[in-house]
């Protein structure tokens, strides 16, 4: 549509119409997806964790409280198309009577933007989360939830961390393998130092990253019957409870054979 503008004349009773050009059409141009980090006030993280916060009055607003929110940097158009998978913390073994999994927590896509709220039911669990813009695809990208710290109002339970189930996700010809940190009283002061080692077959370049409470090793895709590699990947983890400083060394492992 042709638009157009009236420009009144100074000293004269007539005006005149100019057309105005139109905006030039948007042009995706995005550069990556990250969670928001309190920690650095900006979105900046692929691995983050967050508490679970109880529903209020209105169990399914997402303009209430958010529990996290994830969004893809650089200009999307609002062309963002995401994607998720939601894997519920394990119940403990033998599991309390009634106990049930935790549901997935409320999602709300806002273009470029993914708000995560609280829905009746949500709980512990890990969030990975993949948007396609640009016909490429972002990431996966992790986000664990964990169940509030108890203690009442004294100090808070020391953490008692586990190496969670890893996940895995395909990319083209690369691989995503996120590795969630579980247990209980966990806790985003936790430190985390990620490594990661190979043996067998050369995988090729292994970029690992990695937060307190989950980390994530992206490479090559190597489930192709062609290699012979044991990649193993490891958090060295340090916290400090009321009786002094603790440390935990957790470790997973990617096994790829011949076939």
């Amino acid at each position: 549509m042709k638009r157009v503008k009236s420009v009144p004349v100074p000293g004269r009773s007539i005006e005149f119409t100019a057309a105005l050009a139109g905006a030039p059409p948007c042009v995706p141009d995005p550069i990556g997806l990250f969670w928001f980090s309190e920690a650095t006030g900006d979105f900046t993280e692929s691995a983050e964790a967050a508490y679970v916060l109880v529903p209020e009055a209105d169990p399914f607003d997402p303009a209430g409280p958010l529990v996290a929110q994830a969004r893809m940097i650089g200009e999307t158009c609002g062309a963002v198309v995401w994607s998720w998978t939601w894997t519920p913390a394990p119940l403990p073994d033998p599991p309390p009577e009634g106990a049930v999994l935790a549901v997935m927590p409320g999602l709300l896509e806002d273009g470029a933007n993914l708000l995560v709220y609280p829905v009746p039911g949500y709980g512990a669990g890990d969030l990975a989360v993949t948007a396609k813009c640009a016909g490429r695809t972002f990431g996966p990208i992790l986000l664990t939830l964990l169940p509030k710290e108890s203690g009442g109002g004294g100090a808070p339970c020391c953490p008692e961390p586990s190496a969670g189930q890893y996940q895995s996700a395909t990319i083209g010809d690369h691989a995503a393998y996120l590795f969630p940190i579980s247990g209980i009283n966990l806790s985003s002061a936790m430190t985390a130092a990620w490594s990661v080692d190979y043996t067998g077959d050369d995988p090729g370049p292994l970029e690992l990253r990695g937060s307190p409470l989950a980390g994530m090793l992206v490479g090559n895709y190597l489930d192709t019957g062609g290699y012979l590699t044991t990649i193993t990947v490891t958090a060295a983890l340090g916290w400090t409870c009321d009786d002094g400083p603790h440390v935990a060394t957790l470790r997973w492992q990617l096994i790829f054979s011949y076939h």
